[in-house]
């Protein structure tokens, strides 16, 4: 019989060193995924940053393109011919600076335009798309104008609201002048991050709003503190207490949000701590944020603590 010199003789892992390269590899693990994690949130910020610099950069042009005029937010039109509401990021405004204007004022291939819109510039890369719409589908179903990408924009950029059809004579009480890009200040913020609509398809193909927050999730806009919080601010409770209806914080373990400004700054703020003064005390909501007394604009004073 034969046996092997012990120089030929194979080694295998004892059980104890085996132990020890699986417990290496799961520190290695623990250490890398933090990183990892890290370092795609913050490549979603970047994304994020890089659609509000090209969104600003289209609200410059818009206003050079209109005598001064920024980009509104909403226009209604009820006549004989077209009876709907048509938003910013829509044919109608920023789809003409965008090349995708060819539905701008009517209903023909409006879906499809403002599909063409919010894949360019208004989806964020952090944000949950789980549960979204497929805008092209959304489109071909005649649901766009309630599927409005990732980001709400500031009323107070101007809104016209229509007297009841066929006459569109405009509501003077509803409706919200459209300023000059010089009439707005710098620290007033212009567009934020959206909560995401929840939407359904039906039985038919139809995607449909699940209203429940205010009854009208969908919105594209904000205009004061009770478009964005489901209750008004109280003064005396803190800011903590306040639950979101229509921001979202998709950034940083869904705590912070990008804002963007109208000198076209780009900030990355904890909307619960940061659009307050005093964080204790919801009283101190800081009214840069929108227009809340008489199209006067009150709320818009330089100087007011920024962000």
């Amino acid at each position: 019989m034969t046996t092997r010199s012990p120089a030929n003789r194979q080694r295998a892992f004892t059980l104890v060193e085996l132990l020890v390269v699986i417990g290496i590899i799961a520190v290695l693990i623990g250490i890398l995924l933090p990183a990892l994690s890290r370092a795609r949130d913050q490549a979603g910020n970047v994304a994020c940053q890089a659609n509000m610099r090209q969104f600003y950069n289209c609200w410059q042009m818009y206003a050079n393109w209109n005598r001064g005029h920024v980009l509104p937010a909403r226009y209604q039109l009820h006549n004989a011919v077209t009876n709907a509401e048509f938003g910013f990021y829509e044919a109608m405004f920023i789809g003409t600076i965008l090349k995708q204007s060819n539905s701008a004022g009517t209903n023909t291939g409006r879906g499809f335009d403002t599909a063409r819109i919010i894949r360019q510039i208004l989806q964020c890369k952090a944000a949950n798309h789980d549960y979204d719409p497929n805008v092209e589908q959304a489109a071909a179903t005649g649901t766009p104008a309630k599927y409005f990408g990732d980001y709400i924009y500031n009323t107070w950029m101007g809104s016209r609201k229509a007297g009841p059809p066929p006459d569109d004579v405009e509501d003077t009480v509803g409706s919200i002048p459209n300023p000059t890009i010089t009439q707005v200040p710098g620290n007033v913020i212009i567009l934020m991050e959206s909560r995401k609509p929840n939407m359904v398809i039906d039985g038919a193909g139809v995607w449909q709003v699940i209203t429940g927050l205010g009854g009208n999730d969908y919105k594209y806009y904000f205009q004061k503190n009770t478009e964005i919080w489901i209750t008004g601010t109280t003064a005396g409770q803190p800011a903590s207490a306040l639950k979101p209806l229509r921001i979202g914080t998709p950034h940083s373990k869904n705590t912070k949000m990008n804002v963007l400004s109208a000198d076209g700054s780009i900030k990355l703020v904890d909307p619960a701590k940061e659009f307050f003064v005093n964080y204790g005390d919801q009283g101190t909501v800081k009214q840069y944020l929108w227009d809340a007394s008489n199209n006067q604009h009150t709320g818009w004073k330089k100087g007011v603590p920024g962000l």
